[in-house]
Formats: C-alpha cells, sequence, structure tokens
C-alpha cells in the first residue's frame, strides 16, 4: 500500500476504484493513522467487496468472523469468506474450513474440501488442519498415512505444529514406521520454531 492517508485514497475509493475501497477498509480497520473504525472498514470492505475484490471479501469475513468491533455474524462470515474462496483465495479457503469445522456451522466433509483447495495452493497452515482431520477421520476416511503426508508438507514449511505432529506421529508409529530418532528430530525443530 502506497499510502496510509485516506485523504490520498479517498477521492479514487468515492470514484469506484475498489482497490482503493479496499485500502480504507485495511486503514479504518488497522487504525493505521486514523482512529480505529470497524464500521467505515465494513463500509469500505463491502463496497469493494461487492465489486469482486477478493481481498475485500476476505476481509470483511474476518471482521464478521472474529466479531471486531462487534459485528461477529458467522453466517455473514462464511458468504463473504465463500466469494473470496471460489476466486481461489487461499486464506479464504482455509478460514471457510475452520468455520465448518469448528463453529455452528459445522460440516466436516466441507472442512476437508475447502482445507484440501487451500492446501493444494501450499497453505501450510490448511495441510495441518488437513493432516488432522485425516488423523481423526473427521470428515474423510481416517488414514495416518494421508495425515502424515499432509503434516510433511506443512512441516517443510516450517509449520511448528505441523512438525510436533510428525514427531508424534513417529514416536507413535501412526502412518509411518515407528523411529524414535526421527521423532525426536521432529520434536526438537518445533520447539526451535518461533
Amino acid at each position: 500500500m502506497e499510502s496510509f492517508s485516506v485523504e490520498h485514497w479517498l477521492p479514487q475509493a468515492t470514484a469506484g476504484d475498489s482497490q482503493a475501497r479496499f485500502y480504507l477498509g485495511k486503514i479504518f480497520s488497522c487504525g493505521l493513522g486514523v482512529h480505529q473504525d470497524y464500521k467505515l472498514a465494513i463500509y469500505w470492505f463491502q463496497l469493494a467487496a461487492e465489486q469482486g475484490h477478493d481481498d475485500a471479501q476476505f476481509n470483511l469475513g474476518w471482521v464478521y468472523h472474529l466479531g471486531l468491533g462487534g459485528y461477529k455474524h458467522v453466517q455473514k462470515a462464511s458468504e463473504w469468506y465463500q466469494k473470496a474462496a471460489l476466486q481461489g483465495h487461499a486464506e479464504a479457503q482455509f478460514h471457510l474450513g475452520r468455520l465448518y469445522a469448528f463453529s455452528d456451522l459445522r460440516n466436516d466433509g466441507l472442512a476437508v474440501e475447502w482445507f484440501l483447495c487451500a492446501a493444494k495452493q501450499g497453505y501450510s497452515s490448511a495441510q495441518f488442519k488437513l493432516g488432522w482431520m485425516y488423523h481423526l477421520g473427521m470428515g474423510v476416511e481416517q488414514s495416518d498415512r494421508q495425515a502424515f503426508h499432509w503434516f510433511i508438507r506443512a512441516a517443510e514449511q516450517d509449520h511448528a505444529g505441523a512438525q510436533a505432529s510428525l514427531g508424534d506421529m513417529y514416536k507413535h508409529g501412526w502412518g509411518v514406521e515407528q523411529d524414535e530418532t526421527m521423532a525426536q528430530y521432529w520434536f526438537r525443530l518445533a520447539r526451535t520454531m518461533p
């Protein structure tokens, strides 16, 4: 973002520029040089999101998902995440999966589908969650081999949770031959991650 100035982006945003509208949403949601104002953030995100701006759709979902500024609405979060997710937005796909896995909208099958979409794009947190879905048999047939596959992909991207999970896989022989040396290697690596 070139500038955190409302004055810089306002003329373009009022002229209908979706990127400028998105930037104003970010400025107000983060309080960048202005008083943090989620009502204004939602206003600008919504205008950009309605124009198909995937980052604005994701951010609008995020505001509703977390209830920032008192605006919690899981169904709206799901709708906006899905609009961005259908455009290939990996972070939106991941958070939509989280909504389906851990909210009132619970649907393990849909959670797996969205985690898989994000995981295939290399999104390590989705790979990690997908590993757990396979390990626990949530929304998929239980498979420690598949769990191991997804944990290793996330671990190779320095995902500490996946590294610790690999330690457990090796320690207990889940989906892989039991190997205490490899278990300790992954546990040690996980501890060194920030």
